[in-house]
């Protein structure tokens, strides 16, 4: 019943799509429609993350649940982690916890002592994983920002140099970095290694330029569009950065992917501006796009404070479900 699923095989990615749908209808009520190039970009494996796909199929042959397994190929490498979803009238099942059952057996033959789900933390979800053994490390916040009803003078306004940034300049680009800027952005990227993770242990090794480059050039090959803004120093160093992906095809929601000021640079209202004008610059390049979606750790109150000035509101929030293997 429970079989490891290649999602660039035919038809894979259409098998998985409606149970994709159904949980995400009942546990996100703001997320838009998964569509197919959305689900393809997170069960493709990449240069620098392994994933996996198994699904239950029921009886007649039609897949009813099935989880993401990953695993960084640079860091962590004792840890497995990734999502379970579930067609509502499949959920609390055998099936179901056979499944769990298989993703911890696979973690385990991998080497790795942990595994960390992370799944919506409604009270079905939360029941589910702690009757299995998991914990509670951390709790993330999905927030999302209207773009229909975005007020553009007023990004603007925030997208406006300000007497404590404007020795910064702002450069553009659509991934694959330029490669004159490749290594600063590394280091700038470093910056994101204080970000809160609640009580997940992790291991920070500094960005390798080559295989964030390589990492680039795959996405862009998948048909993600990754819009970038940095802040430079007079220097060239990237002082701040901020990015969005657009997913292939039409998907109406865009993932902020990070936004990050090196320490030397914070205080000064860069976060700020970098969002603000990458939102405005996003919008003209991607004109079917109806909103934004950004995840903070719940103990990340910076940028959730810059996030709410900017409008975004918080949609939905999730928890990282770990099972010590």
């Amino acid at each position: 019943m429970i079989h490891e699923l290649d999602p660039r095989s035919p038809g894979a990615v259409e098998e998985l799509l409606p149970v994709l749908r159904q949980a995400v209808a009942a546990d996100l009520p703001r997320h838009p429609d998964p569509d197919g190039g959305y689900l393809g970009v997170l069960a493709t494996s990449n240069p620098t993350r392994e994933r996996r796909v198994f699904a239950v199929r029921d009886a007649e042959g039609t897949i009813v649940s099935f989880a993401r397994l990953q695993r960084d190929l640079t860091a962590n490498r004792t840890l497995a982690f990734g999502n379970l979803w579930t067609a509502p009238e499949h959920r609390d099942t055998p099936t179901e916890a056979a499944l769990l059952e298989q993703l911890k057996a696979v973690a385990t033959e991998g080497g790795c002592d942990r595994l960390v789900l992370d799944d919506p933390a409604n009270d079905r979800n939360t029941a589910l994983h702690l009757r299995h053994g998991a914990r509670v490390v951390g709790s993330d916040k999905r927030s999302m920002l209207d773009l229909k009803t975005l007020d553009r003078e007023q990004f603007a306004k925030w997208a406006a140099p300000s007497p404590a940034n404007d020795g910064y300049r702002f450069e553009y680009w659509t991934e694959p970095t330029p490669d004159q800027l490749a290594a600063a952005l590394a280091v700038a990227r470093d910056a994101m290694n204080d970000a809160p993770h609640g009580d997940l242990e992790i291991e920070h090794t500094p960005v390798d330029v080559g295989q964030q480059q390589s990492a680039e050039r795959f996405a862009a090959a998948l048909g993600i569009r990754g819009h970038v803004v940095a802040a430079l120093t007079p220097a060239s160093e990237v002082a701040g950065y901020s990015n969005v992906y657009a997913f292939p095809g039409v998907m109406p929601m865009a993932s902020v992917g990070a936004t990050a000021v090196v320490a030397a640079h914070r205080g000064r209202g860069l976060g700020l501006r970098l969002k603000a004008d990458l939102t405005l610059r996003v919008l003209d390049l991607e004109p079917h796009l109806t909103s934004f979606e950004t995840w903070n750790n719940e103990d990340n109150e910076p940028m959730l404070r810059v996030n709410r000035l900017l409008g975004y509101e918080l949609a939905d929030v999730w928890s990282s479900f770990q099972y010590d293997l």
